[in-house]
């Protein structure tokens, strides 16, 4: 049985109301019931060291023609704005621009504004279709992309992508959602080749505190994604994650890793709180998982959360 967004998230609410709404019950509620209902996935982040504000919920949709007219509707009940014309104009160029035809997700992210969700999200874009493994090719609807939904950055965007080498480039995001627009692009790299990335970019950060934040990483998984955001100019700030987390296995939320964090983010009695998503894994009737990240900002503080994801197909497991 395939479950809508609202269903869903009523579903995990009924088991996990403090990591998925952080006890702003109709706030969260109102959005899961406007929002496109044929998600394939809903992720709720969640701050350790915030709990009494709603959470960024993200919602994610294959490209089918049902999901994109759906998209489409829930666009077109939003006040006019420029942002909003953008998108709607990259689902009609999905449907009938040969270049696009392969881009088979996006995503929205509602991300939480002081007091309230915003009316057009950010918006990402998948470019990880085994046919954009053509370098050329990925290039090539990279900057069709950067084009069409934020002209001005196209130029970085290009500088980017030339640097990328044995980087992977996997999603593109537009952050209507802030006071200014920025292009957003989400990377896989060798935590090892990182530095050299940003030498070629000459990225104008925190190398300091970037150093402390790999060693973390490096410690799960050598293979990482890291998200550069720009505009004109490419941003000081830069986005760590961290390894997927499916099982009880998997999971390294332990003692030792959360000082760890807690020390990298300037905040030493902090993040206790992260032993709480350990309850998301076992909801026995749901495909649930997350995974953490880091995000150094251009002031060099940084901060770490959880995205805690789940699919709307029922699982059916035996349990004793």
């Amino acid at each position: 049985m395939r479950l809508s967004s609202s269903q869903l998230h009523e579903r995990l609410s009924s088991t996990h109301s403090s990591l998925t709404n952080r006890r702003s019950t109709a706030i969260v509620d109102e959005l899961l019931s406007t929002a496109p209902q044929n998600t394939k996935g809903i992720c709720y982040e969640f701050r350790p060291m915030e709990n009494y504000r709603p959470c960024d919920v993200l919602l994610a949709y294959e490209c089918t023609n049902y999901s994109l007219s759906e998209i489409e509707s829930f666009l077109e009940l939003i006040p006019n704005s420029i942002s909003q014309g953008k998108i709607l104009n990259f689902i009609s160029e999905r449907k009938s621009n040969p270049l696009f035809q392969n881009l088979n997700l996006v995503w929205f992210s509602f991300d939480w504004n002081s007091d309230h969700f915003p009316s057009i999200p950010t918006f990402y874009i998948s470019t990880q279709h085994y046919k954009y493994d053509n370098d050329d090719l990925l290039h090539q609807v990279s900057l069709e992309l950067v084009n069409n939904m934020a002209e001005s950055h196209v130029t970085q965007a290009q500088s980017v992508l030339d640097a990328l080498k044995s980087c992977r480039l996997n999603h593109i995001g537009f952050t209507y959602a802030r006071e200014a627009i920025k292009t957003k692009f989400v990377l896989s790299v060798h935590v090892n080749e990182i530095n050299s990335l940003l030498d070629t970019l000459n990225w104008q950060g925190d190398y300091t505190k970037l150093s402390a934040i790999l060693h973390i990483a490096k410690s799960l998984s050598e293979d990482i994604q890291i998200s550069l955001s720009f505009d004109t100019v490419l941003s000081k700030k830069i986005e760590i994650e961290l390894p997927w987390v499916a099982n009880a296995q998997q999971n390294y939320l332990k003692s030792e890793f959360i000082q760890q964090v807690a020390e990298v983010c300037d905040t030493p009695d902090g993040y206790q709180n992260l032993t709480e998503i350990t309850s998301w894994l076992h909801h026995t009737n749901l495909d649930c998982a997350f995974y953490t990240k880091f995000s150094l900002f251009e002031d060099s503080s940084v901060n770490f959360k959880a995205y805690l994801h789940c699919a709307p197909i029922q699982i059916n497991r035996f349990v004793s």
